[in-house]
């Protein structure tokens, strides 16, 4: 055959069927749920709040949104909050009035995906949110609580090793922000330790970590350490 008759040929030939996306990469399977996350989830004056685009498949766990499957970003007030260009990080800005609900609003693929945050000033004593346990006095020996849950509905629970959705122990909580005083009442568990104290002070330190005084929150360590004198142990979560 000729060479020009075969160019003629191949040019003539249909083009192959672009590859199909890869339905896991942008989360368009069906059972797949959108997400964003937020940390930390207490939105302060002037706090700067990193943002993740997420998914959750399942029994498969949680994965990170590639942000060009991401689109038509928008605040429900820029007065309040600036996105930054990369879509990574949410800074409050710092006159944000404290109580306002801001909505962070974007779309995988078309499917649209919401989050909100409320606006805490800048020094205010706000228990609600999910926490990790960075430093403690007066326990150290003791298993670290890993992840330490307060919400706006006046609930709590302590998990020492997270996963999941599983929690080691939970219930109702009680917090006076003019004196302090926290008050747990454990209502259900998985595991819950004994000699737990469950009454004590709750303060923020300037660096705006969750301290805990003259609370034992219990041990979950292979050899459990001797449970701590009454009032000796100081919590510090961020």
């Amino acid at each position: 055959m000729p060479p020009f008759a075969l160019l003629l040929l191949l040019a003539a030939a249909p083009k192959p069927p672009p590859t199909p996306e890869d339905p896991l990469r942008c989360g368009t399977a069906p059972g797949i749920a959108q997400y964003l996350e937020i940390a930390p989830t207490i939105a302060r004056q002037g706090a700067r709040l990193a943002i993740t685009p997420k998914q959750h498949r399942g029994y498969m766990g949680s994965y990170d949104v590639p942000l060009d499957c991401t689109s038509d970003w928008t605040l429900s007030d820029r007065k309040l909050a600036k996105l930054s260009k990369d879509r990574r990080t949410l800074t409050i800005r710092p006159d944000a009035a404290p109580g306002a609900v801001l909505t962070i609003a974007y779309k995988v693929r078309g499917q649209p995906v919401r989050a909100q945050v409320t606006i805490v000033g800048r020094d205010q004593v706000v228990l609600a949110g999910t926490r990790g346990q960075v430093e403690t006095r007066g326990c150290e020996r003791h298993a670290p609580v890993r992840e330490l849950v307060f919400t706006t509905e006046g609930r709590f629970s302590v998990t020492f090793t997270p996963f999941e959705t599983y929690n080691d122990y939970w219930g109702g909580y009680t917090f006076d922000p003019a004196t302090g005083a926290i008050a747990f009442t454990v209502t259900g568990g998985n595991y819950r330790p004994p000699a737990l104290d469950l009454e004590g002070r709750a303060s923020l330190d300037p660096a705006g970590s969750l301290v805990l005084e003259g609370v034992y929150l219990g041990d979950r360590s292979g050899s459990p350490a001797p449970v701590p004198a009454k009032d000796a142990c100081t919590y510090v979560f961020r």
